[in-house]
């Protein structure tokens, strides 16, 4: 009996030594791959930009995803300096799933197979962003105003073997902005307000393109406001005869301290389908963080107009026709207001009241 308990030992002992020579346990190495995919958390994904959510992915919009190895066992993440290991892009199907494909430099889908990630065991940190645009120059990325840039901070995982699911916790890194133009409750004598062909000009913004660094944010402090948005008059929705809007995508702002960094908003309004008027408004130390939306709301009034601002939170997509979200727009703080004698009747009337 003592011999047949020591012959078990003896091949339990060679069996666990075996494990750990073959690299076939958890988190060593085995000279094998295994598939690792990806999810999104709290992702919704819509047919169209119509559904409200954190974060609202259109079906089809394609994801670039990042491996490093912390270099010589780093506390912290750092893709300056941890080692690159591999990347793969995807496309964002209507049930969430990420599907591997082919894209180009711009992040729009090329023909071709995608082929499914495959990693060695071991820890990794996986970054991610939308759309995924080609980054020329690891770790970095230099983003356009306009641009919708959403981002992932490290995501750390352990490939164990089989199938490796990375939930990936996006977040947008741009700011919005909501522009409406609106008739004020009170006001007798408007009947309708549209935009003009112009439609409305933001200056003073960061300058673009602005930099990127994975796991991080787009970097735009200390620099120059030197950049101008125009959003014109087409790209209004008209929601009713007395109120339009629309939105913009824009580079995160640091609040300025210079006035030559004011903030500028110039409306050009179409009132009463007859009166062309032009509200310009500088506004100091105005600041726009990531992820969220900014809502500069035109009141037009009896002989003038009168701009608020709401900060809205979280970013939603379907404000357009929803301007109770946040509140009533016209709770916002009130940051001027445009008076005049009396309506002019003449075609082509400016009406500038700069304040």
């Amino acid at each position: 009996m003592k011999r047949f308990f020591a012959v078990l030992l003896c091949i339990s002992i060679s069996g666990i030594w075996s494990c750990k020579h073959d690299g076939s346990y958890p988190g060593t190495d085995d000279g094998k791959t295994y598939p690792v995919e990806f999810s999104g958390e709290g992702l919704t994904v819509a047919s169209n930009a119509a559904t409200k959510a954190d974060i609202n992915l259109t079906e089809g919009t394609t994801v670039r995803v990042f491996v490093y190895k912390r270099a010589n066992g780093g506390a912290a993440a750092d893709p300056a300096a941890d080692t690159y290991v591999t990347e793969n892009t995807y496309q964002i199907l209507s049930d969430g799933s990420f599907a591997p494909c082919v894209t180009d430099a711009s992040g729009v889908v090329t023909s071709g197979s995608g082929s499914v990630m495959e990693l060695s065991l071991g820890d990794y940190d996986f970054y991610a962003y939308a759309p995924a645009i080609a980054m020329a120059s690891r770790p970095r990325l230099d983003i356009v105003r306009g641009t919708d840039l959403i981002a992932t901070n490290a995501v750390t995982r352990k490939v164990t073997g089989r199938r490796t699911n990375v939930d990936l916790p996006f977040a947008h890194k741009g700011s919005q902005l909501h522009l409406t133009v609106t008739r004020k409750a009170d006001a007798n004598t408007v009947t309708a307000v549209a935009m003009q062909d112009a439609g409305v000009t933001v200056g003073k913004l960061a300058a673009s393109p602005a930099p990127f660094t994975l796991g991080g944010n787009i970097a735009v402090a200390g620099t120059a406001y030197t950049g101008t948005s125009t959003i014109p008059g087409s790209r209004f929705t008209q929601i009713d005869d007395c109120t339009t809007a629309a939105l913009d995508t824009i580079l995160p702002r640091a609040a300025n301290s210079l006035p030559t960094d004011d903030l500028t908003l110039t409306f050009h309004v179409l009132v009463n389908n007859s009166l062309y008027k032009t509200y310009t408004a500088t506004l100091n130390g105005i600041a726009f963080l990531p992820g969220n939306r900014y809502l500069f709301n035109v009141m037009v009034k009896d002989g003038g107009a009168v701009l608020t601002m709401f900060e809205l939170l979280p970013w939603t997509n379907n404000v357009m026709t929803d301007l109770e979200v946040g509140g009533d727009p016209s709770n916002g703080i009130v940051l001027g207001e445009w008076t005049e004698m009396g309506w002019s009747t003449g075609m082509g009337d400016e009406g500038v009241v700069p304040f």
